[in-house]
């Protein structure tokens, strides 16, 4: 079975955001359920304030995530399209790996953590940022974890890996035959984040509400 995965975002409503964590948590096993459904075959939810990242894997591969009643009833809806939305999904700008085959991808290894960070870039290195990671991305394709990927929002980042690192047996080909990504990886990174002068970490960890 191919899997494809995909990164979203909700927004739950002010006054609903301590309701939604309580109803999620008292009723996870029939969301549980109700995922599985849909053909999402891994799913990890994560939390910054009204903020919700979603990082799933479906068995389709046109699936677009929304969320269902008395979920949707908590979230903010978005325009831009013929219907409103209550999640929105992230722009691919990084990926380490590409999976396929599910038993590939995943096998027997073991996830010991999920983990999800979010960082707001500023606007004007945006598109440097991209230019770097597509390069990164495409001349040395899982370099140091195949689960790990990056969504964009605007200038906010959502970050999604698994630990221990990963790898498939056979590397993947990039596109690049070049070898062009600096060696000083993080100096190069610094100047694109947005932070506060007493900030000293860049990515912040989000809180994780629920995994499948």
């Amino acid at each position: 079975m191919l899997i494809y995965r995909s990164m979203y975002l909700s927004q739950i409503k002010s006054q609903s955001i301590t309701d939604f964590k309580k109803h999620l948590a008292e009723n996870s096993a029939e969301f549980r359920g109700w995922l599985e459904q849909q053909g999402i075959v891994s799913f990890s939810l994560f939390n910054q304030g009204a903020f919700l990242f979603i990082y799933l894997e479906a068995s389709k591969k046109a699936f677009s995530f929304s969320w269902e009643t008395p979920y949707s009833e908590r979230l903010e809806q978005w325009p831009g399209q013929a219907v409103l939305r209550n999640s929105i999904p992230l722009l691919d700008v990084f990926h380490d790996g590409v999976p396929e085959e599910l038993n590939e991808w995943r096998g027997d290894r073991t996830v010991e953590q999920r983990s999800g960070s979010m960082v707001y870039l500023k606007p004007e290195q945006y598109c440097s940022y991209v230019f770097y990671h597509y390069q990164l991305q495409e001349e040395n394709p899982e370099s140091f974890n195949k689960t790990y990927t990056i969504g964009a929002y605007e200038n906010m980042l959502f970050s999604y890996s698994e630990l221990p690192e990963s790898f498939s047996l056979s590397k993947p080909e990039g596109k690049l035959k070049t070898n062009h990504t600096p060696e000083n990886w993080q100096e190069v990174m610094l100047p694109h984040f947005q932070l506060d002068q007493d900030e000293d970490v860049i990515w912040k960890t989000l809180e994780t509400l629920f995994v499948l």
